[in-house]
């Protein structure tokens, strides 16, 4: 083979390995965004999941009387809305922007969280220790005429439920299509 010929082939070789390795490349980051788009899909799905189960909660007013029981509840979503938060973290930490998510997360998180601190409160050289009722702030109230009356906290935390979880569902809708 004439030294042409070889240096053809060599150019032809190099172009044909540059291109392998562009195409390589293209497919490795497209892998990567779509198991980043089936974990978004998956930790919505469980966002939606963790919210029916605080939207439950409020609408079981047997409970009221069972602070115990409410808080045991109240754990389990607050560590649950915990993971989502966790892993929603793990896949957006190249991103450092605020989104609506991640603050619908953090606002469920402290919400939750305020009826599970112990408070410490000092009355008269005494220390009393203590956790907020859940109950005060959301359980309904009956009128004379047996009519059900929701609070103002109530009706607000289950709007901003009903938002996230429209904002849990267009994500997932997104992923469809």
């Amino acid at each position: 083979m004439s030294s042409e010929w070889q240096l053809v082939f060599n150019g032809l070789t190099g172009v044909s390995t540059f291109l392998m390795a562009v195409t390589a490349w293209k497919a490795l980051d497209s892998w990567k965004k779509e198991i980043r788009e089936k974990k978004v899909f998956e930790i919505n799905k469980r966002y939606i999941e963790t919210i029916n189960k605080l939207e439950n909660l409020m609408n079981n007013y047997e409970l009221i009387s069972e602070k115990d029981k409410t808080r045991e509840l109240l754990k389990q979503i607050y560590d649950s809305f915990n993971e989502v938060l966790y892993e929603y973290n793990l896949v957006q930490k190249k991103s450092k922007r605020e989104t609506g998510f991640l603050g619908n997360l953090m606002y469920f998180k402290l919400i939750i969280e305020k009826y599970l601190t112990q408070k410490i409160e000092s009355n008269n050289g005494r220390i009393r220790f203590y956790f907020d009722n859940f109950w005060d702030d959301y359980a309904p109230s009956q009128s004379d005429e047996g009519k059900i009356i929701e609070t103002v906290e109530y009706e607000n935390l289950l709007s901003v439920l009903k938002q996230a979880k429209e904002l849990c569902e267009n994500n997932i809708n997104k992923f469809y299509n």
